[in-house]
């Protein structure tokens, strides 16, 4: 995926293509980095579908079932690229022919050499796109993924976590999409019970 690396894009919010909705956050990122189709950002409805990183059968069904009737209305899917539920929404969405967007807790050079960039190369592939409002060698850190959460939140009309922890960074995401007014939406308007 290296070559990938020559697509990186930078967005300042004086620049076009710098996503509307950022703009409205308050210590919004100064610089975002986007390889792949950035043109999405300004679509929408932006469902972002969040959750744990060790989820149980029920929740993965839960969230691929999630993003198929966000398929029915044509949503676009965003998520955070971490393991567990993220990476189960962005597969989901391709499998469905949606674009996803992904926003990652780190720099994308440091994401197009992890375990998860063959994803990466599938989103871009789809029509999606990949974020960071990190330096491309920046390392994933607790800090990074508060960063990534908070634009999650800024991008999205609705956000819905599928299943977390107490403590878990998907709580912080929908913290801070009360905070912007965003809609939040329990799984189950989406999966029967």
């Amino acid at each position: 995926m290296k070559s990938s690396l020559n697509e990186i894009h930078l967005f300042r919010p004086s620049d076009r293509q710098y996503p509307e909705r950022l703009r409205e956050i308050p210590g919004r990122a100064r610089i975002l980095r986007a390889s792949g189709n950035s043109d999405i950002l300004s679509h929408g409805p932006i469902l972002a579908v969040v959750g744990t990183r060790n989820p149980s059968k029920e929740v993965q069904r839960d969230t691929r079932r999630v993003v198929e009737v966000a398929a029915e209305f044509g949503m676009l899917i965003l998520s955070g690229i971490s393991p567990g539920v993220d990476v189960i929404a962005h597969e989901a969405a391709i499998k469905n022919g949606l674009k996803t967007i992904a926003v990652a807790g780190c720099g994308l050079e440091v994401l197009f050499d992890s375990d998860r960039s063959d994803l990466a190369e599938r989103i871009v592939d789809s029509g999606g796109v990949l974020l960071s409002p990190f330096p491309n060698t920046a390392p994933e850190t607790l800090d990074r993924r508060w960063w990534r959460n908070r634009l999650i939140a800024g991008l999205c009309h609705g956000l819905m976590v599928v299943a977390s922890e107490p403590d878990g960074g998907a709580w912080e995401a929908h913290r801070w999409a009360r905070q912007l007014e965003r809609r939040l939406i329990e799984p189950t308007e989406f999966v029967e019970e």
